[in-house]
């Protein structure tokens, strides 16, 4: 006998139509399993035997989006990906040039000379660019002058990156210093 032999062609069609991608629960698929005979397998899209991602990452509940459909996918993987994206939309950089440039600066801010700290929003690299080539916040690849700490590049940005501000504002705090 077939799966669902008794059913009318249009009810089958839209049983199959409401089951796609849904989640249900375990009473729900034993009713299910006794109506079919045990011939019908849902298609439960997160399995609570999936513990880690592609790459590795514990799928913990602080680390996975879980989407309506139940399907999980890891945060960490999420942020690589949009800090990759981000790069090459910005600046035109691939994360492979942006490591060299890291290595190239031996992990180090060209105004202040102290090493990078990833975890720190204030110590953590990121692109410094020639605003007069592109004055928004994406460049043509070309204007990019190396890589800060965060808090230089915002205060070089606070002079409008101006070199003669810049000696002015380093003057001063050389008069008044106590």
């Amino acid at each position: 006998m077939r799966l669902g032999s008794h059913l009318s062609a249009e009810h089958r069609a839209r049983i199959s139509r409401g089951l796609k991608g849904r989640i249900f629960s375990a009473e729900h698929r034993a009713n299910l399993s006794r109506a079919t005979k045990g011939k019908t397998k849902l298609r439960t899209v997160a399995t609570p035997r999936k513990t880690h991602c592609a790459r590795g990452h514990e799928l913990t509940p602080d680390n996975a989006y879980i989407r309506t459909n139940g399907h999980r996918s890891c945060k960490t993987c999420h942020k690589v990906a949009g800090a990759k994206k981000h790069l090459k939309t910005t600046y035109g950089l691939s994360s492979e040039a942006f490591g060299a440039m890291k290595q190239a600066q031996a992990h180090r801010c060209l105004i202040c000379d102290q090493p990078f700290v990833e975890g720190d929003k204030q110590l953590k690299p990121v692109v410094d660019h020639d605003h007069r080539c592109c004055p928004g916040s994406r460049t043509c690849g070309g204007c990019v002058r190396g890589l800060l700490h965060d808090k230089c590049n915002r205060a070089i940005g606070q002079f409008d990156d101006d070199p003669v501000t810049l000696r002015k504002a380093a003057e001063y705090l050389e008069r008044k210093a106590v």
